[in-house]
């Protein structure tokens, strides 16, 4: 058996079907009364991003700045999707 490996594409911005995989960690962000949606996985605190998702077309990741940088975490798991949420919710 042959396993091929697939090399990861650049990271870029999801796409609306790819956030289709997050879609309950999405609608726990947008109960956060600190953040508004711009668009479909993208949420502003106080008008500058503060939360967005994006992909290397093998995984999920979200992003969101700690410290003066933006960090990103992977959202394989659903423990990996509370523990994002926990973050922001703190961050908030």
């Amino acid at each position: 058996m042959k396993i091929r490996w697939e090399e990861p594409e650049p990271m870029r911005r999801a796409k609306p079907h790819e956030l289709d995989t997050i879609t309950e960690l999405i609608g726990a962000i947008r109960l956060l009364p600190a953040l508004t949606e711009k668009q479909r996985g993208v949420f502003l605190r106080g008008g500058a991003e503060f939360v967005t998702f994006c992909t290397d077309g093998i995984a999920m990741y979200g992003d969101v700045p700690m410290d003066g940088e933006w960090r990103r975490f992977r959202l394989e798991s659903d423990e990996h999707k509370h523990a994002f949420l926990h973050i922001v919710t703190s961050l908030c």
